[in-house]
């Protein structure tokens, strides 16, 4: 698939050095300076994850439990590099998933957004999504 000409603010990775080879275009390419790409190297680690949790395609109930094994692999072997101090935690998800939804006063349960809170949805726009008036 060809780049189209246009603006980009991506991370170079093996892939897109061959599809800007590919394209025959000139390429505008400039190095991270003074830190700044820990954002860049987080989305990619989260689009690379977020693929291969996806790609586990068997039985709903094993899936879950497949992605479960491998962030609690992933998120052991970054305890390992936290640092000695231990300023940072790394906390691990208990199986069987869960989430915790509200914290309420009382009995009486909450009425959830239909979009979620952990995604910024909410503003998307779309014909699919609910109005901002209902949701808030």
């Amino acid at each position: 698939m060809s780049l189209p000409i246009g603006l980009y603010d991506q991370l170079i990775t093996d892939e897109l050095v061959s599809r800007v080879d590919a394209a025959g275009s000139a390429a505008q390419i400039d190095n991270f300076v003074n830190g700044g790409a820990a954002g860049h190297l987080l989305d990619l680690m989260a689009n690379t994850l977020s693929r291969l949790l996806e790609s586990f395609a068997s039985e709903p109930k094993e899936s879950m439990q497949q992605q479960l094994q491998l962030v609690n692999s992933l998120l052991l072997h970054l305890r390992g590099h936290v640092s000695a101090d231990g300023t940072l935690t790394i906390a691990l998800p208990q199986s069987p998933l869960r989430r915790l939804r509200a914290i309420r006063v009382g009995g009486e349960p909450v009425r959830l957004p239909v979009t979620g809170l952990a995604a910024p949805w909410l503003f998307t726009a779309s014909k699919a999504s609910p109005s901002l008036y209902h949701e808030i």
